[in-house]
């Protein structure tokens, strides 16, 4: 009997799966985790609109590609991280963290002009599309978001500090710009509070 002939005898002995059924299999499992993947973002817009009242993850890229698409010159994107989230949520509760950066995010879009979108993306950040807007009349906003969200008093009983970080350029470039207000809110953060700075 030949090599070829005794692999295929013991092959079809051994009771393993099929090529069909592992092509089941993996196709099952990329399911399942499509799925998951789904509703993990499904949750996180849900939270997104419970915690701040302003636009989702969904809401935001959909403004984005809208900038992108129209080729909008200008727009400035103004990051907004909400200080001492961290003790709130570790003496009251992740709830009492999460209503603090919503009456933020309330004040935020009161303080927008009307063309402005706000959005709450991460934890303890705010974020807004200024669009027509350069860095100078980013930081106007900038100081009037500030300036709100100091009268807010936490859970600890302290009033509320924020820093805000500010990026712009052409609506091309919004990534690089939202990346660029980031870091420069972590910048004005490391130098006190209510600090404004630019990328």
């Amino acid at each position: 009997m030949g090599p070829s002939i005794v692999a295929g005898a013991l092959g079809s002995t051994t009771g393993g799966p099929t090529t069909p059924e592992l092509l089941f299999g993996v196709i099952g499992i990329v399911l399942v985790g499509v799925c998951i993947l789904a509703l993990w973002r499904s949750s996180r817009r849900r939270v997104d609109r419970v915690v701040s009242g302003v636009g989702g993850r969904s809401e935001f890229d959909r403004e984005t590609e809208a900038l992108i698409y129209a080729g909008a010159p200008q727009v400035a994107v103004l990051a907004v991280v909400v200080d001492g989230l961290d003790e709130v949520a570790e003496l009251h509760g992740q709830t009492a963290a999460e209503a603090l950066v919503g009456q933020a995010g309330k004040l935020l879009t009161r303080r927008l002009r009307s063309s402005d979108t706000a959005y709450h993306l991460a934890d303890d950040e705010l974020l807004a599309l200024l669009n027509g807007a350069d860095e100078a009349a980013a930081r106007r906003v900038a100081e009037r978001v500030l300036g709100g969200i100091e009268v807010l008093v936490s859970p600890t009983g302290h009033l509320v500090t924020a820093a805000a970080g500010i990026a712009a350029g052409p609506a091309v470039a919004i990534d690089s710009n939202v990346a660029g207000a980031r870091r420069a809110a972590t910048v004005a953060r490391s130098s006190g509070r209510n600090r404004i700075a630019t990328a």
